[in-house]
C-alpha cells in the first residue's frame, strides 16, 4: 500500500513541475494566482492526517486536486483553523499546543505555545492580537497573547457547566467551537455528563451558545441550543439575508445513538434561531456538514450499525435529497470541505484517501492517495 501511494504521489509532484515548466513557457500567464499556489505549494484545502497513536500530518490540496510536496509533522490527534493569513493547528489531548504556520512560508511552523498541561484545546477565534481557545478539560475559555502565546486572561465558564447529570455536576462545560462574528466571540458549550456509568458522555439538560465581548473580554449574553451537542466547527453562512452561525449538533452520538438532532442556526442580528436538516429526516446522527447556497447543502450522517453516507439535503425546506456516497463497515467520512464547486472528503480506512466530488456535473472528479487517515479537513481562504 505504502508504495503504491509513493508511486502515485510521485506522478502528481511530476505532472505538477510538467504544469511549471508550461507556465513559465508561455508568453501570457493567465493565472498568476494558480501559478504562485503551486510555486508556494499553498493550497486551498488545508487536511490532517493521524495514525492514530504517535504522529499526525499536514498537507495542502490546490485547486487542480494536487497533494502538497510535503508535509508539517503535528499530533496524532489534531485539529486546523485558517484566520488571519494564518493556519492555526491545535494539537490536543496529551499534547495541548497551538502550532502557527505561515502560508507564505510553504506552512513552516513559525511558533508553537502551550495552552496548558491537560487542557484539550479544540477551537481558536481571533481578534486583534488576542486567541481565544476553547479547552475541553477545563472550565474556562484561554485567553492568549497571538505573538508570544503567554496567558493574558482565563475567562470563567464554571457558571454555565451543567447541573444536571446522573451523579453528580461534573463541573466541565466541554467548551468545544468557536467563531469571531461581527465583533462578537461565540463559543459552544456541549454541557455533557462525565459521570454516567452506562453512556459516554451522554447529553445533559441543554447545550448553549455564548457570546463574548472581546473588548472588554466578558460574557455577554447565551442562548440554550435547540438541540443538544454542538459536535462540528462552527461555520457562518448567509443563507437567510444575513450572517448565521451553524452547527451540527448531534445529541447522543456513537454507542449512545439516538435519533435527536439537527443542524442548527443562530442569527445575531434578529435573534433567530433556525433548524436546516433534522436528524429524523436523514435517519442518523449528524456529524459534519457544508452548505453551498440556500437550496443546496451536504452533510455526513452516521448510522447506529456504525456506517455511514454523505447525503444532499435543501437548507430551506429542511428535506433530504439524495444519499451521493455510502460507507458500509469499511471505511468512514473525517469531514468535508467546499471550494470552487467542489467537494472535498476525507475518507478514512484501510486505503486512506481525500475524493473530490464536482456538485455541478454531479460526478467523482478524483481521488487522492494518503499514507494515514484523514482526521480533519479545512479550507485555507
Amino acid at each position: 500500500m505504502s508504495s503504491l501511494v509513493s508511486l502515485l504521489q510521485f506522478i502528481n509532484k511530476f505532472y505538477i513541475i510538467f504544469l511549471l515548466i508550461g507556465f513559465f513557457s508561455c508568453k501570457d500567464i493567465k493565472r498568476p494566482d494558480l501559478l504562485l499556489s503551486l510555486l508556494l505549494n499553498r493550497g486551498e484545502i488545508g487536511i490532517i492526517t493521524s495514525d492514530f497513536s504517535t504522529s499526525g500530518r499536514f498537507y495542502t490540496i490546490n485547486q487542480l486536486g494536487m497533494l502538497s510536496f510535503s508535509y508539517v509533522p503535528v499530533h496524532s490527534d489534531a485539529v486546523g483553523f485558517y484566520l488571519n493569513n494564518r493556519v492555526y493547528i491545535l494539537n490536543r489531548l496529551n499534547r495541548d499546543t497551538v502550532q502557527v504556520l505561515d502560508p507564505n512560508l510553504f506552512y513552516r511552523t513559525i511558533s508553537e505555545f502551550s495552552t496548558g498541561n491537560s487542557t484539550n484545546p479544540h477551537g481558536i477565534a481571533i481578534f486583534n492580537n488576542k486567541a481565544y481557545i476553547t479547552l475541553y478539560e477545563k472550565d474556562y475559555l484561554l485567553v492568549a497573547d497571538l505573538l508570544t502565546g503567554r496567558e493574558i486572561k482565563r475567562i470563567s465558564l464554571s457558571s454555565y457547566s451543567d447541573t444536571v447529570s446522573f451523579l453528580y455536576p461534573d463541573g466541565i462545560p466541554e467548551a468545544s467551537g468557536i467563531i469571531y462574528l461581527n465583533n462578537k466571540i461565540y463559543v459552544a458549550l456541549q454541557r455533557l455528563d462525565r459521570t454516567n456509568p452506562y453512556f459516554i458522555f451522554p447529553t445533559t439538560d441543554a447545550s448553549f451558545l455564548l457570546e463574548i465581548d472581546p473588548n472588554i473580554d466578558q460574557i455577554t449574553s447565551y442562548k440554550t441550543f435547540l438541540y443538544k451537542n454542538p459536535i462540528s466547527k462552527l461555520k457562518v453562512y448567509h443563507i437567510t439575508g444575513e450572517d448565521c452561525i451553524f452547527v451540527a449538533n448531534a445529541g447522543n452520538v456513537g454507542f449512545n445513538f439516538a435519533i435527536d438532532g439537527a443542524i442548527e442556526g443562530y442569527c445575531p442580528n434578529s435573534q433567530i434561531q433556525l433548524t436546516i436538516l433534522k436528524e429524523i429526516e436523514v435517519g442518523g446522527d449528524i456529524l459534519d456538514f457544508v452548505v453551498i447556497n440556500s437550496s443546496l447543502g451536504f452533510a455526513l450522517v452516521e448510522y447506529q450499525d456504525f456506517s455511514m453516507s454523505m447525503i444532499k439535503f435543501n437548507p430551506t425546506t429542511g428535506k433530504y435529497l439524495e444519499t451521493i456516497l455510502y460507507y458500509k463497515n469499511n471505511g468512514f467520512a473525517a469531514g468535508l470541505e467546499y471550494y470552487n464547486d467542489q467537494l472535498f472528503i476525507g475518507e478514512s480506512s484501510q486505503f486512506p484517501l481525500v475524493r473530490i466530488y464536482h456538485i455541478n456535473k454531479n460526478i467523482f472528479t478524483n481521488i487522492i492517495p494518503l499514507e494515514q487517515n484523514p482526521t480533519d479537513i479545512f479550507l485555507i481562504q
